[in-house]
């Protein structure tokens, strides 16, 4: 049932949830989670452990600050200011703090941060000083973090990995750990590397581990540096489930062959190293099947070099780019990347790659770059976005095997019949960091695409395709016998389009008869030159772009299907176009 307890943790924990730190309640929340444990015993226990459950190391350390343990001292560049131990702290000031770090779950070590204004930091006499008290107090049989889960520690110096090691072997319940390093910090060391690296896969609890390292704190990484040795072992932890690292660990053909004996993992993400990437070659004597390897997420090249691996994936349901922050690739990369993916990933169901794409011809095919996707027949999402940086600041100059036709289209989602989102567009930007999206040559798509989804992907929910819209198709378009988007149809995208302005009437009775009532058009996006095709730059075509929504909006011939009860077709124009009245 509903204890007293449960109800109180129920009710307090809304002052503890995440708030955004730009809110400016940010912290009105935890403030009032102290005002509600100062007022009773009974509301006590409750509200200290929510507000004590995620803290970083400097507000739980202000307990000591407090009782003359701990002092700012102001460094000789005045920034920043330091923290430091004033004396060794003793039984009871372990007693006193234990009180509040037996509730922390999520604890946050950052090497910098502010504080009023200023930039703190610890001085270099902290951490060798609480690498003591950690063990004294561990020695007393007082476990400083019992419940501990989750550790992120941003430190460069060794003094440092050595404090991170002695709360990992402090922290009996750790199932997650991060570490992300200050790039600009000189104190870097690979020395102590191997151990905490030993110490992470000796860690029984540990499932989840992300590091975050420059170049070239454990470089180099051959099987038999400590390094290297440490790093092996680290991927082959029994009861591993989620792995980040820098892709330029998979130089060395011994990590690359230590993911054989990853069984449990499900999560691997290989996050950029700022520099090219040239997988090792691995030396497993025969294709390992893994299990359980859900999810693989990084940057493209780190990707390919584990599909190229002795592996059989099947389990992998989901390829992305999304969990780094950008990556950037050669047209060469993608052609070999959607090889192996349809070679060796048979039941993918999400493949997400976006990211800045420099144009080459290695290996250009005559066929359409996706083609091998065929073989992948439970694909459920898809979304192919390439940033292209070019000096012509016009259009995005687009090579063949990306630019596919009406027959390329429809031989791949013949093959995609669960198919829920299709999103495949290019974006360019000029030196002045303006966008443009229109295609050079134009899509060799026509309105005979959108005909191809309707039939064969009845599961469509959004789609974005670039196509080129001319009287003579859309009209020969019309004739054919015309089957409507499945009813999870919800919007449709113009990126890349390229629309004739004397097509602009026979595509609104074509979208009208392909699409539900309750389908948003998103036209935000056709903006291109005014040499040709649909551009909303110029009040001409702007007109007519109102003229397209205006037929889509009140009209609907007969044939089409019903509109569901309720619902009206919605439409977006950019704001600044909003002004033109329609003709």
């Amino acid at each position: 049932g509903l204890t007293t307890e449960k109800l109180q943790r129920l009710i307090f924990g809304f002052l503890g949830a995440p708030i955004p730190h730009w809110a400016i309640w940010a912290s009105t929340g935890r403030n009032d989670l102290v005002s509600i444990a100062r007022t009773c015993q009974a509301f006590t226990e409750v509200a200290l452990d929510i507000l004590y459950h995620d803290v970083k190391l400097e507000s739980l350390l202000q307990v000591w600050h407090a009782k003359g343990i701990l002092r700012r001292v102001q460094t000789p560049s005045a920034e920043p200011e330091e923290i430091v131990f004033d004396r060794v702290p003793n039984s009871f000031d372990y007693q006193r703090l234990s009180y509040y770090s037996r509730r922390v779950r999520v604890l946050n070590v950052r090497y910098r941060w502010y504080a009023t204004g200023t930039q703190m930091s610890y001085g270099t006499n902290f951490f060798p000083t609480f690498i003591e008290a950690i063990t004294n107090w561990s020695t007393q049989q007082a476990e400083p973090f019992p419940q501990l889960q989750s550790l992120t520690w941003s430190g460069p110096g060794e003094v440092e990995l050595v404090s991170c090691e002695a709360i990992i072997l402090a922290s009996p319940r750790l199932k997650a750990f991060t570490y992300g390093e200050y790039r600009d910090d000189s104190r870097s060391s690979s020395d102590s590397w191997p151990t905490l690296l030993r110490t992470l896969a000796s860690a029984q609890s540990l499932e989840r581990i992300e590091i975050n390292l420059d170049l070239p704190v454990i470089d180099p990484i051959g099987p038999g540096t400590r390094a290297g040795l440490a790093l092996c072992r680290l991927i082959m932890k029994p009861n591993l489930k989620e792995l980040h690292l820098p892709d330029y660990v998979l130089e060395s053909a011994a990590v690359v062959s230590s993911f054989a004996s990853a069984r449990h993992l499900e999560r691997l993400t290989l996050s950029p190293a700022w520099k090219s990437v040239t997988g090792g070659v691995t030396d497993v004597p025969r294709a390992v099947t893994l299990d359980r390897l859900s999810h693989l997420g990084g940057t493209l090249d780190g990707m390919k070099t584990i599909l190229a691996g002795p592996f059989v994936f099947r389990a992998l349901t989901t390829i992305t780019t999304d969990d780094v922050l950008q990556t950037s690739f050669y047209c060469s990369h993608l052609r070999t990347f959607f090889g192996l993916v349809g070679n060796g990933c048979p039941v993918i169901e999400t493949l997400h790659i976006s990211g800045y794409i420099h144009l080459d011809t290695v290996g250009q095919r005559s066929h359409f770059v996706l083609a091998p996707l065929r073989a992948c027949t439970r694909m459920q999402h898809f979304m192919l976005h390439m940033m292209m940086l070019d000096r012509d600041g016009i259009r995005v100059h687009v090579p063949q095997d990306f630019n596919p036709t009406d027959m390329d289209w429809s031989s791949l989602i013949s093959s995609w019949p669960d198919l829920h989102k299709m999103s495949y567009y290019f974006t360019g930007s000029s030196e002045g960091g303006e966008y443009y999206r229109r295609l050079d040559p134009g899509p060799r798509g026509t309105t005979r695409t959108l005909m191809g989804f309707s039939r064969n992907c009845r599961q469509l929910v959004s789609l974005v395709v670039p196509l080129t819209v001319t009287l003579h198709d859309t009209s020969a378009a019309l004739q054919d016998d015309i089957l409507p988007f499945g009813n999870f149809l919800r919007s449709m995208g113009f990126t890349n389009y390229s629309i004739e302005d004397d097509a602009v009437d026979v595509l609104a009775k074509l979208l009208l008869r392909l699409t539900w009532d309750d389908v948003g058009f998103d036209w935000s996006d056709l903006q291109g030159s005014e040499e040709g095709g649909f551009d909303l730059r110029s009040e001409k075509n702007l007109r007519a772009a109102i003229k397209l929504i205006d037929f889509i909006r009140e009209a609907r011939p007969t044939g089409t299907p019903p509109a569901p009860p309720g619902v009206r077709c919605h439409c977006m124009l950019p704001k600044q176009f909003l002004p033109y009245p329609p003709t």
